[in-house]
């Protein structure tokens, strides 16, 4: 439980840094440096640009639900890259089952940049 809480304070003083150090994005490549966050504070001196969406959808029949949210944010970073945004602030994010062997994973954010 303790490293659990650790785990997520880590990551919550990551998001804190790096919405103080500007995320340099050169091209389509870059996208593993977009931020991700759910907190309007992180991405606050940002210019705010469109609204992203996310889909991925599994039709295997034990789809591991962890897997599928990072393959969604994957997504979105590269849609926030292809649109020039440096951070994506997660408006929502949700996987649920669809059918009987159906996991669909949708996310919307919108894209902020420093220019």
């Amino acid at each position: 439980m303790i490293m659990r809480k650790l785990f997520f304070a880590s990551i919550a003083l990551l998001f804190t840094f790096q919405s103080f150090v500007q995320v340099e994005i050169k091209s389509e490549k870059d996208w593993n440096k977009v931020i991700i966050t759910n907190t309007q504070t992180d991405v606050g001196g940002l210019i705010k640009g469109e609204t992203l969406k996310a889909k991925t959808i599994s039709v295997f029949y034990k789809a591991n639900k962890k897997s599928m949210e990072a393959s969604t944010l994957k997504e979105l970073k590269k849609e926030a890259v292809l649109n020039g945004y440096s951070a994506v602030l997660i408006l929502k994010h949700r996987t649920h089952k669809f059918g009987k062997d159906k996991v669909i994973s949708r996310a919307v954010g919108v894209g902020y940049s420093y220019n």
